[in-house]
C-alpha cells in the first residue's frame, strides 16, 4: 500500500476537493446547455428561388442529398437528408394530381404556385405526403424518403401522434423503429416531420417552418438510380413504366429498391460487366 506523510495527505485532500468543485461546475454548465444547439444554423443557407426553378425531372435529381429542415417550434428542429424522390410532370402526366384538374380547365392547387412551394396532399384520405413545385405548371417533385440526421426521437413522437389521430389507440411511441426507416416512404416522412395541411403552399425560400439547405456533398449521376414510380394505379397507363423515380444507390433509407435498374446503372457506370460480374481494378 502507498504511505503518505501529513503534508502529502493534506495536498491530496485539497486536490480532491478542487476536482469535486470543478466536476460540479461542469455538471451545472451541461445542464444549462439548451437541447437545441442548432437554433439559427441553416437559416442563411436555405436555397433560394433559383434552386427550384428547374424542370421537374432535373429538380428531382438535384434534391437528392440535400437537407430538409422542419422547424416545429423554437425548441424542436428536425433535419433529414433527402434520398428518394419522384417527378410528377403536371397536366400531361396521368399519375399526377394536376392531370384531372387540367381536364376540367381549372388551374388550382399548390402545384400551380411558383417553384419552391410546398404541396401537401392527402393519399387515400389517410396519409399526407409532401411535394415541391417545379418550373412547369402543375408539376412537382414528391419527397419519398429521407435519412434522419437530427431529432430522431421527436420524429418517432410525431409518427405516434399521427397514428393516434387516425385511431382510438392511446399515444404510444414505437422505439423499435430503426432510425434509418423513420422517414422511409412519403407517408412516413410527412408524419415524422409533423407535416400538416397548414403547410400546403408554404414558400420554402422564405418559410421559417419548412425549408431545404445544401447537403454535405453532391450526388454523382453514377449514384442516382432512375426507375418507375411506385404505387400507381392502372389508370395511369404507360406512365406507370416511365423512369421518374430517383434514389441514391445503396442507401438504407430508400423505401424500395429496384434491382433491375440498379444493375443497369452499374453496368452503364462501368462497375458491372454486361453479365453482371463485378469489375475488379
Amino acid at each position: 500500500m502507498f504511505k503518505y506523510n501529513n503534508c502529502q495527505f493534506s495536498l491530496l485532500k485539497v486536490f480532491v476537493r478542487n476536482l469535486s468543485k470543478n466536476t460540479k461546475n461542469l455538471s451545472k454548465k451541461i445542464k444549462q446547455t439548451p437541447i437545441l444547439i442548432d437554433k439559427n444554423n441553416g437559416m442563411n443557407r436555405k436555397f433560394g428561388a433559383d434552386f427550384y426553378g428547374l424542370p421537374c425531372i432535373e429538380l428531382a435529381k438535384k434534391l437528392l442529398g440535400q437537407i430538409l429542415v422542419r422547424c416545429i417550434d423554437s425548441e424542436r428542429r428536425l433535419r433529414c437528408r433527402i434520398v428518394e424522390t419522384e417527378a410528377y410532370l403536371g397536366p400531361e402526366d396521368k399519375a399526377s394530381h394536376s392531370y384531372q384538374v387540367s381536364t376540367v380547365g381549372k388551374k388550382i392547387g399548390s402545384t400551380y404556385l411558383k417553384p419552391g412551394s410546398a404541396c401537401v396532399t392527402s393519399v387515400y384520405g389517410v396519409h399526407l405526403v409532401l411535394s415541391i413545385s417545379s418550373l412547369e405548371e402543375g408539376a412537382c417533385v414528391l419527397l419519398r424518403a429521407a435519412e434522419p440526421i437530427c431529432g430522431a426521437e421527436e420524429m418517432r413522437r410525431q409518427r405516434a401522434i399521427f397514428l393516434q389521430k387516425n385511431s382510438k389507440n392511446p399515444l404510444i411511441v414505437n422505439k423499435s423503429i430503426r432510425i434509418h426507416r423513420l422517414c422511409s416512404g412519403p407517408g412516413r416522412l410527412a408524419a415524422a416531420l409533423g407535416v400538416s395541411a397548414k403547410l400546403d403552399g408554404e414558400d420554402l425560400t422564405k418559410s421559417n417552418k419548412l425549408w431545404i439547405e445544401k447537403g454535405p456533398e453532391e450526388i454523382a449521376e453514377s449514384q442516382i438510380v432512375e426507375c418507375p414510380r411506385i404505387g400507381l394505379s392502372i389508370g395511369s397507363g404507360d406512365w406507370i413504366y416511365k423512369p421518374l423515380r430517383c434514389y441514391i444507390l445503396g442507401h438504407t433509407s430508400v423505401s424500395q429498391r429496384d434491382k433491375t435498374y440498379e444493375k443497369e446503372l452499374q453496368i452503364a457506370s462501368g462497375v458491372l460487366s454486361e453479365d453482371g460480374k463485378l469489375y475488379l481494378k
